[in-house]
């Protein structure tokens, strides 16, 4: 169904000619595939994996809390295990169901299984590049907008000029 959804949305040119940016598809290999399958061999021009080690990645994930009210996500400060205030809102922000020690581990398990694949894959197509996840937002942000600007450069080079 996602394939589906994708390939009619980014089969037009208009799509196609502007550039587009996928956000956790494909997820696996046969979607990988398959998107490359419907969309040709200029289906992407580069896969970014963001790498942060697990006992990273636990801890972020247990202390996110997501506002009832406006869907805003923060992070509650080390050692607080209740609801917060929203920041943006002043509603509730409250742990996520899943957000437990065990379904994180789950996923990130699940995550290893099913996407390894797909960025072997996607490595051997020499599309992916990986970007440390570890820092603050901007100083992660700097790192990816550096492995992704070489790649939009060459790109823009490359584009057909249009006349105004």
């Amino acid at each position: 169904l996602v394939l589906d959804l994708v390939a009619a949305h980014l089969g037009g040119t208009e799509a196609r000619r502007s550039g587009y940016l996928l956000d956790g598809f494909p997820r696996t290999l046969a979607q990988g595939q398959a998107l490359f399958e419907v969309l040709g061999a200029g289906a992407a021009d580069l896969a970014v994996e963001i790498d942060v080690p697990t006992a990273v990645v636990l801890p972020r994930l247990a202390a996110r809390r997501v506002c009832k009210d406006c869907g805003t996500v923060t992070a509650a400060p080390d050692g607080v295990t209740h609801h917060l205030a929203c920041p943006q809102c002043g509603g509730i922000a409250q742990r996520r169901d899943d957000d437990t020690d065990e379904a994180i581990a789950r996923r990130l398990a699940l995550y290893d299984e099913q996407s390894g694949p797909l960025l072997l894959w996607l490595a051997d197509q020499g599309l992916l590049t990986t970007v440390d996840g570890l820092g603050t937002p901007d100083e992660v942000f700097a790192r990816v907008v550096a492995a992704v600007e070489p790649r939009l450069a060459h790109l823009r080079a490359a584009a057909p000029r249009r006349s105004v």
